[in-house]
């Protein structure tokens, strides 16, 4: 199975809780003889695509833009995406699946969005708006505790 997930941040730079998760199932899958690709920002240093333990990194640049640079990143991980062609798309955040959920609309690639504790607890730029969109068109949603998931704001 071809799978991709999309994560805001990634190794080695970034070691934060939903880095270092992003990793292990990457690593987890890619042992277990999925082809993995993760889907990432640019870090200065690292290159666009490489392959670790037995998965691909594919880094992109976010347009410093105030109006449309996200808009832009997003476009970028659909090409990207539709060039893959996986057999699902994994967003470890609820912004991230934006391009998950496009993807599925688009493509017909199932979708799965992870919310995080910030994407649930923390005040963001069109949270409602992105949440409702996202969670309400994802084929699966996977919630770490019982109170995220009943978490409706």
């Amino acid at each position: 199975m071809r799978i991709v997930i999309l994560v805001s941040l990634f190794p080695p730079k970034w070691l934060a809780g939903t880095e270092i998760a992003t990793y292990s199932i990457a690593k987890y899958l890619a042992r277990r003889g999925h082809e993995v690709h993760v889907i990432t920002s640019w870090d200065e240093g690292l290159p666009n695509e490489s392959s670790e333990e037995g998965f691909y990194v594919h880094r992109i640049r976010i347009p410093r833009l105030k109006i449309g640079g996200y808009t832009l990143y997003v476009l970028k991980e659909l090409l990207l995406i539709y060039e893959l062609s996986p057999d699902v798309v994994h967003a470890q955040s609820i912004p991230r699946g934006t391009a998950c959920v496009l993807a599925r609309k688009l493509f017909g690639v199932p979708c799965v969005v992870w919310g995080q504790g910030s994407d649930v607890y923390l005040p963001w730029r069109f949270k409602k708006v992105i949440s409702r969109v996202v969670l309400g068109n994802a084929d699966a949603l996977i919630a770490l505790t019982e109170h995220m998931k009943q978490k409706d704001d």
